[in-house]
């Protein structure tokens, strides 16, 4: 089971819950070791952190032996929390939305933009433990050589259901392609998708369908990769990193595999088939010329209960429970106190829940205790900028004085660790919503994708300062490539609030020029006379002529843009399915209970309306970027929105109706007189 962290910019759902923390945890001497590549706490003995140490790095050697053009080096550090029983380890498992912990749940990997975090304990089958572990570690390794969103997902899944297999004996014997049970039994009982299907399967439909559908995905994925690795006596194997740099290259997949393969695709679908029906899998059992062993290179020292405790509180900070780490770090906050680590922790669980004076404090702190914490910094810079958020978590614009302290610590981050890439990110979101240093912030962001190819957040930072360059088509372009392959749904709709931006620039930039061609036209009479068609002072289109009879001013400039927006924003707006109703209101506040309980504002009167979930829900903003969440606890009673519902036939439980669409919109506006 794989935890994102949500986007910086984007909606995300955000489940807050209260769990009670045994003492356990605390009970014990904590100690560090550190590894080649990983860093681990835990208060697991000193014998099983040095084991889960070796393993990890047995694991990583492996892989990085076979695949050796991968990118293993990472500006971003792995943490492993290991805990010596489930007492200690279950506070601090995911949580579902009801708050209960996930006790199935062996061991996780948490991915983050400053940290991931592996986490397990010593006492469950090593099996289950490392198998997510492994699998979500390829993930990483693979996004970060690659980009997730260049390499399709059969290829990432088939690797990773592959590799979190694997297993060593006596430090020498590796067992690689070991079956998968559960898959077995789901493709014995399922044909195979055609392969026209399975290659086309993006992440965002792999992430909406769910159940079965997924199920015989990955079983599919996981089968072919078997076949690409052991098939035809390892046949194909060479033609996988071939493929992989070909697609990332912008090479179409149908053509980049049957480069790599030397094969098409109708008969490497029957060899597949073939190779399934037979039931042909066989492992491969490596015997190293010796033992691969780390246990010369682990350093091992004693941790102080306080930065034990950080690490813990900073776990749930980075597992989205901002409450209950604000809880846990209070706890030692009289130890803590001069701690640069604790101090940037609690900064950030108070950002999180929005108290931003409470955290600047912090932040300040944490950067006076180590003026060298590049995250002390970054954090100081992020908190600042989720301060100018308005109603609804928009931002709109920083002020010069504010825009300045941002600029300052993200540059001093820079300087102190020039290889974190997110420091590179806020510093040019700042220019793309200012409008400023767009050429500086390109440059910027073709760093940060250089340490961090393929993520979906720089790629859009990146569009949308094209798209102030008014380079159109290539910002565009760009938003689009990740709108149309995107997951997470926050990701899509940072994507579309990029595309609408340009579709508006590009439009005022339109009827300007018709302007212009108007007013330089020789037939035009240079008075239009008492019959020229005006509004607000302004001269309209007719019947796609503009008729002017003199200069425009920059104050008429401004209203001609400001009604191409407008035009913009109606032509963007999710139209109203048949039976639905369509209103201008404000959510008072999003409530969940077995359903979705929205209360909303409408003409002075509160209606309420329900979903069962948010997946279907349609959301948008056309007032800026997006840096607050919104879901269950979300309040917005000063945002005005567009409300779109369906009508129950007869109340639900008071509920009038179901919710389909919340749209954002700048106050003043007004629906089209024209609509449903």
């Amino acid at each position: 089971m794989k935890e994102r962290s949500p986007s910086r910019y984007a909606f995300c759902i955000l489940f807050v819950v209260a769990v009670l923390f045994v003492s356990d945890a605390k009970a014990d001497d904590w100690i560090r070791v550190r590894s080649t590549n990983f860093s681990l706490v835990g208060n697991a003995s000193e014998k099983d952190m040095r084991r889960v140490a070796n393993k990890l790095e047995q694991f990583r050697e492996v892989f990085r032996t076979l695949f050796p053009n991968l990118k293993f080096s990472s500006s971003i550090p792995t943490t492993v929390i290991v805990f010596r029983n489930e007492r200690s380890f279950r506070p601090f498992k995911p949580v579902n939305a009801d708050g209960k912990a996930t006790d199935w749940v062996a061991g996780y990997f948490q991915a983050g933009e400053d940290v991931n975090y592996i986490t397990l304990s010593t006492s469950g089958p090593a099996e289950q433990t490392y198998r997510t572990i492994f699998h979500e570690y390829v993930h990483f390794l693979v996004n970060n050589s690659f980009g997730r969103s260049r390499i399709p997902p059969w290829f990432n899944e088939g690797i990773a259901e592959y590799y979190e297999l694997f297993t060593i004996e006596d430090d020498q014997k590796v067992k690689l392609g070991n079956l998968n049970d559960n898959h077995l039994a789901t493709l014995q009982r399922t044909q195979l998708l055609p392969f026209e299907t399975f290659f086309n399967v993006d992440y965002y439909s792999l992430h909406r369908q769910g159940g079965h559908g997924a199920n015989i995905f990955y079983a599919q994925s996981w089968a072919f990769m078997h076949y690409l690795l052991h098939g035809k006596k390892g046949a194909y194997r060479d033609g996988l990193p071939r493929f992989a740099n070909a697609v990332v290259n912008s090479e179409k997949p149908a053509e980049a595999f049957t480069k790599a393969f030397a094969i098409d695709f109708a008969t490497m679908e029957k060899e597949l088939k073939r190779y399934v029906e037979q039931r042909s899998f066989v492992g491969t059992l490596v015997t190293l010329s010796g033992k691969l062993t780390f246990e010369s290179s682990l350093t091992v020292e004693p941790l102080p209960e306080p930065e034990a405790q950080t690490y813990l509180g900073d776990l749930l900070v980075h597992t989205n429970r901002h409450a209950e780490a604000e809880k846990l770090l209070a706890g030692i906050e009289k130890d803590a106190s001069g701690s640069s680590f604790f101090n940037t922790t609690m900064g950030m669980a108070k950002v999180r829940q929005n108290k931003y004076d409470e955290a600047t404090a912090y932040l300040e702190k944490a950067i006076a205790g180590d003026n060298n914490n590049h995250l002390g910094h970054y954090y100081y810079a992020f908190g600042l900028s989720l301060r100018a958020q308005g109603p609804g978590g928009f931002v709109q614009s920083y002020s010069d004085d504010l825009t300045q302290k941002m600029r300052t610590s993200l540059k001093r981050a820079i300087a102190i660790d020039p290889g974190f890439p997110e420091s590179y990110y806020l510093l040019s979101f700042i220019s793309m919503v200012r409008g400023d240093e767009i050429d500086e912030s390109l440059k910027l962001m073709e760093t940060a994708l250089a340490m961090s190819p393929g993520n979906e957040r720089y790629i859009l930072t990146m569009a949308g300062l094209y798209v102030r360059k008014e380079d159109i088509d290539r910002g565009a372009a760009m938003a689009r490539a990740v709108a149309n392959s995107a997951a997470d749904p926050g990701i899509r709709q940072m994507a579309q609030n990029v595309l609408n931006n340009a579709e508006q620039l590009r439009q005022y930039k339109e009827q300007i020029e018709k302007y212009r061609q108007a007013q330089n036209r020789q037939d035009i009479p240079s008075q239009a006379g008492s019959d020229t068609p005006m509004e607000n002072g302004l001269p309209v289109l007719k019947d796609r002529m503009i008729i002017v009879d003199r200069e425009l001013t920059e104050e008429e400039i401004e209203e001609l843009r400001r009604k191409a927006q407008l035009e913009s924003i109606y032509e963007s707006l999710r139209k109203p399915e048949a039976g639905e109703v369509r209103v201008l209101g404000s959510i008072q506040k999003i409530t969940c209970d077995n359903t979705v309980l929205y209360r909303v504002a409408v003409e002075g009167k509160e209606i309420l309306l329900t979903s069962k979930d948010f997946q279907q829900l349609h959301l948008m903003t056309f007032i800026g970027p997006i840096q607050g969440d919104v879901g269950c606890g979300f309040s917005s009673p000063d945002a005005l929105s567009i409300i779109t519902y369906r009508p129950f036939d007869k109340p639900q439980k008071k509920a009038i109706g179901e919710m389909m669409s919340i749209e954002f919109v700048e106050k003043g506006f007004a629906l089209p007189a024209d609509q449903p």
